[in-house]
């Protein structure tokens, strides 16, 4: 859902006294200010933290995929180095 609606629907619900149109709701005359306060901030530390949350995900994984696209990059680029890989993956008790 979009912010705007979500920011209005949580105001909405602080409303104590509606103004009556055609026996309706229109709009609101008077908040709990104190209700008001804790739902909007409340809310706005969810956005912020599923923000930082996604932040860091998206973090993790781009420096993971960095990572392992390095490495491939480094042999191919060298094959010496894969060689001599080979060789002590060969025999482990030979020093390179």
């Amino acid at each position: 859902m979009p912010g705007p609606v979500l920011y209005g629907s949580a105001i909405d619900t602080t409303c104590i006294l509606w103004e009556k149109k055609c026996d309706k709701n229109a709009a609101c005359r008077y908040y709990d200010n104190d209700l008001f306060r804790h739902r909007y901030l409340g809310l706005q530390f969810f956005f912020e933290v599923g923000a930082f949350l996604c932040f860091v995900t998206v973090y993790i994984v781009l420096r993971r995929q960095e990572r392992e696209a390095g490495n491939v990059a480094e042999t191919k680029t060298n094959p010496e180095k894969e060689k001599l890989a080979e060789k002590s993956i060969k025999n482990p008790e030979s020093k390179v």
